[in-house]
């Protein structure tokens, strides 16, 4: 693939991370509740990504497949959950 189209794209991606953390953290503010902005965050990250793999994907991974992987990584997105707890704990904290 071109460097410079992945340069780009790598970029985009910063911003759009930067922008997407700012307005979480608005939200939580907004609502007072960090943590159901971290859901709202959460489902509507399920929305988009489910429509572009809709969207791009030739074929979804048969039962078989899905079935090799571990359970845990399953999961994953507890992490997140995890880290925005921490920095919550923290904000109070201060």
């Amino acid at each position: 693939m071109n460097q410079q189209l992945v340069s780009i794209a790598a970029f985009l991606g910063g911003i759009f991370l930067a922008i997407q953390a700012g307005f979480n953290a608005h939200l939580g503010v907004l609502l007072k509740k960090p943590l159901l902005a971290t859901i709202a965050t959460s489902f509507s990250s399920l929305l988009f990504a489910s429509v572009f793999v809709l969207l791009i994907s030739s074929e979804i991974p048969n039962t078989s497949l899905i079935k090799k992987v571990p359970w845990y990584l399953w999961f994953t997105g507890g992490f997140s959950v995890l880290s925005e707890l921490a920095f919550i704990f923290i904000a109070f904290l201060s």
